[in-house]
């Protein structure tokens, strides 16, 4: 168990903090508090030690476990008083049963008092068993030699259950780094939907967003500025084969590889992992339970609803790979009502992807719950009881596709701050009461086709910081009070079909001066100009703070435009729609004008702060803006530009380029001086992009670049003259490159012989290649290889037999059914 963790947590984050100081003036409780805070800082000042012993002293251990127990239930009311409202019902888990379950004064003193008392005692156990006692900043040498010891006991002793191992080196960590690591192993990045998930636990846990996203996020993980031993834990975690590469260019030395394996160890201590319908004991001071599924599961584990396990505080259900990547639901259908009464501390409910068709009124009961997800679950109405879950903060049910109501008391759930609802594509109307999410800061509806409308009073919603409404197709007119949510930072989805002019949509903008992101949506119909005696009204102007801009058109059908008699108001809009300097994200979809407007083409003067721009789908832009000289720029897609027949552009380092669905594009030039020299930044930089995807450019057949460098190359669909380049340019690409993926060209009959120069390679992907009949022996000849993985290719018959025998590559084959290999 991570006591420690839970210890600090509690008496570092928690017991300081102003709202609960505030919250305590309100009551009346300091004195109380501060019996807490006492008991809690002299169980700290032993525990370290008592784990240590506990390891071969049973009554240590039984002692180390009732503490548990007890901060955990001393955190519990701790939140609940964070949550707690003058005059309004505020429900605790007060553990007295002649005691009205309102909170009142008298009721919040009675269940400090009993907490206290018990802390007390479990004090004075520990005197009585002559723990040595710690400082708070205990050295990280002594922590290694207790480590050292406890993995000497490991190798020597069988323990049946991680759960009871150890957990030296969390002290070494802060309390919110060792929480973001619990759950960075409890919810696993490297699936879908992970990465947000995990944002939105760290949020009912109280860690403030910009420490989620200071830790959590890989890019950020990967600068030397972030916490140095919180970036070799997550690089451990991760598990990727170049791992140890990774630590020597961070300057990690190798004799610290060791602390970061000891890190982790002591990390996955903290949880449980069970997979469901095997028969397994969950220890009986199990705190996080990870519950891996597989397609054949049916049902809950009948241990959870047993009351020997009843001091969950996280249940996680996690489907197997293979499914995630199919998005097949686990076959568990109910819920027994019992496990939710027996599970009343839980705080994090993880179960997405289920054919749960609805959950047990009993779910009322978990008065604790912050975080619930039934995200891709068969859910199709929400008990009422499930309004009475008052510390519920992140409600996540995207995808459930046969939700058509939300519960009408859903105000009663006053502490919500996150609700996804995308892709409910049933639900019609909102609950009157939204309105009433005092605290409501996130609302993502992307994609619910059938939302006729939102509530009367929308604007009530003062804390909304975030709303999508893309896709709501159904939604005929935008909020009439928008533009008094002065909070708003970021608005999706917002539709301009009920406005005739772009200064209608720009002054409708100004008031949301706050804004940070912004989507505009069906500006084809735009139809009229404004007087052009009238001051010019520019976005820049009024939204300050904005940086991501994403503006869409949609047509039906491209070619039927009429474009003499609109191309003015196209670029008319365009123009007018001019962010300030400081934007960092662009993207301009189905823009039906042949030119862009002096903002866009004159980039290095207006943009040259961007960091990511997309262009995708604008069939009639005649040239591209001189995107190779913005310094920043790391993202670019260029998509659907059908007129573009030459890209004369050198980008210095990008960590993605997209070029895809480009018919006429011929040719990838240097751009050159009018003395057919290469600019001088050409000479003294090297240009290099970390992932380059060509897709569906079927003329493309010229590279005429120097100095490149491509560590990931992604080649999909028709580009049969590419394979038949004979440029400088292709072949020192293929040459340099670390990893190849090949996706659905159907041209390609054998691999072409340019790959046979590529002495770097070490992942080579094939997929759904249907005329693909052999691999060339030169193939088992690239030493580079280590990873071979052919999926799909119908028609293929023969692959180098030496790859089979061959040490250290990792073959994988499937769906060839006439290989016999």
């Amino acid at each position: 168990m991570a006591v420690s963790s839970d210890l600090k947590f509690v008496l570092l984050e928690m017991l300081p903090t102003p709202e609960l100081m505030a919250q305590g003036r309100e009551l009346g409780i300091q004195n109380h508090l501060e019996m807490v805070h006492d008991c809690i800082w002299a169980l700290n000042a032993v525990i370290l030690g008592a784990q240590m012993r506990a390891l071969k002293e049973p009554e240590v251990e039984e002692w180390v476990n009732d503490v548990g127990i007890a901060v955990a239930d001393v955190e519990d009311l701790l939140r609940s008083i964070l949550g707690w409202q003058p005059g309004a019902s505020n429900l605790l888990p007060c553990s007295f049963p002649d005691v009205d379950r309102v909170a009142s004064r008298h009721a919040i003193l009675l269940e400090l008092e009993e907490k206290a008392r018990r802390l007390n005692y479990l004090v004075r156990r520990g005197s009585s068993l002559c723990l040595r006692k710690e400082t708070m900043d205990s050295t990280y040498t002594e922590t290694s030699r207790w480590q050292e010891e406890i993995d000497a006991v490991c190798r020597t002793e069988p323990i049946e259950h991680n759960q009871h191992f150890n957990l030296m080196l969390l002290h070494y960590l802060s309390p919110i780094s060792a929480r973001q690591c619990l759950y960075q192993l409890l919810i696993p990045q490297d699936y879908i939907y992970g990465h947000a998930d995990l944002l939105h636990v760290l949020a009912t846990e109280g860690i403030p967003r910009k420490e989620q996203t200071k830790k959590t996020t890989s890019i950020t993980l990967m600068n030397r500025d972030s916490t140095p031993v919180l970036f070799r834990l997550m690089a451990y975690m991760s598990r990727h084969a170049g791992l140890l590469h990774v630590l020597a260019s961070e300057g990690i030395p190798r004799n610290e590889w060791r602390e970061t394996q000891l890190i982790n160890n002591a990390l996955e201590r903290c949880y449980f992992r069970m997979r469901v319908g095997r028969e397994s004991t969950i220890p009986q001071q199990c705190l996080h339970l990870h519950l891996l599924v597989d397609s054949r599961a049916s049902a809950f584990p009948t241990t959870l609803s047993a009351k020997v396990n009843n001091k969950l505080r996280t249940l996680y259900l996690r489907r197997e790979e293979e499914m995630v990547l199919k998005q097949q639901q686990c076959q568990i259908t109910d819920i027994p009502a019992t496990m939710f009464e027996n599970l009343t501390r839980l705080r994090i409910l993880h179960l997405g992807a289920t054919r749960i068709q609805q959950l047990p009124h009993t779910v009322g009961k978990l008065l604790n719950l912050s975080y619930l997800n039934l995200s891709m679950s068969e859910i199709q109405v929400l008990p009422a009881s499930l309004c009475n879950l008052r510390n519920l903060r992140v409600l996540n049910l995207t995808w459930c596709k046969k939700l058509w109501r939300l519960p009408g008391r859903i105000h009663n759930l006053r502490s919500l701050s996150i609700m996804k609802l995308a892709f409910c594509a049933r639900l019609q109307r909102l609950p009157k009461s939204v309105i009433s999410l005092a605290n409501l800061q996130e609302l993502d509806l992307e994609g619910c086709h059938s939302l006729i409308e939102l509530p009367k009073d929308f604007h009530n919603l003062r804390k909304l910081t975030n709303l999508s409404m893309i896709k709501c197709h159904s939604l005929t007119r935008m909020p009439n009070e928008l533009e008094q949510m002065h909070n708003l930072r970021m608005l999706f989805g917002y539709s301009i079909n009920t406005i005739g002019s772009i200064e209608d949509v720009i002054s409708k903008l100004q008031p949301l001066v706050s804004l940070e992101e912004l989507d505009l949506w069906d500006l084809q119909v735009i139809s009229n100009l404004k007087d052009a005696s009238t001051p010019p009204m520019l976005l820049r102007y009024i939204l300050p703070k904005l940086k991501r801009l994403a503006l869409h058109w949609e047509w039906h059908n491209m070619n039927d435009i009429e474009i003499t008699s609109n191309n003015v108001i196209w670029l008319h809009v365009l123009e007018r729609l001019q962010p300030n300097i400081f934007l960092t994200r662009l993207e301009i979809t189905s823009y039906a004008g042949k030119e862009f407007p002096r903002w866009i083409k004159d980039v290095v003067r207006y943009l040259y702060n961007l960091k990511e721009i997309r262009l995708v789908n604008l069939r009639r832009c005649e040239s591209l803006p001189p995107l190779g000289r913005l310094v920043n720029l790391k993202i670019v897609e260029i998509s659907g530009m059908d007129s573009i027949t030459i890209v004369d552009e050198t980008f210095r380092r990008l960590d993605k380029l997209i070029i895809s669905e480009m018919p006429r594009l011929e040719k990838w030039a240097e751009l050159r001086s009018p003395q057919n020299r290469r600019p001088a930044t050409s000479r003294m930089l090297q240009w290099a992009i970390e992932e380059l995807t060509l897709m569906q450019c079927p003329k493309l057949k010229q590279f005429e670049l120097s100095y490149q460098r491509v560590s990931k190359l992604n080649v999909w669909l028709n580009n049969e003259m590419l394979w038949h380049c004979q440029s400088g340019g292709w072949q020192s690409l293929i040459k340099g490159i670390d990893e190849l993926t090949i996706v659905g060209c159907q041209e390609l009959r054998c691999l072409p012989p340019v790959l046979q120069s590529s002495r770097e390679v070490s992942q080579l992907t094939i997929i759904r290649c249907n005329k693909l009949i052999s691999l060339p022996d030169w193939l088992a000849e690239i030493g580079s290889l280590k990873s071979l993985f052919i999926s799909g290719c119908t028609e293929l018959t023969y692959i180098p037999p030496q790859l089979k025998t061959r040490s250290h590559l990792l073959l994988q084959l499937r769906g060839c059914p006439k290989l016999r290999f």
